[in-house]
């Protein structure tokens, strides 16, 4: 596994939870409907910073 097109494809075949900051995405010109269709869940950064505090592992590309 060398691209990360791989290591996504194995995350979502393992139904790993997924979120992008919708705000980043958006400035990128990224909507949140091409999110959903990549398997990440479009969140606000708020959220992020909740999740990362609430979980045991957090992992960022």
């Amino acid at each position: 596994m060398d691209k990360l097109s791989d290591h996504l494809s194995v995350l979502k075949n393992e139904d790993a939870s997924l979120y992008a900051s919708k705000i980043s995405a958006h400035t990128r010109g990224i909507s949140p409907q091409q999110l959903e269709s990549l398997g990440f869940k479009p969140v606000t950064p708020n959220k992020l910073v909740e999740l990362c505090f609430d979980t045991d592992r957090t992992l960022v590309y």
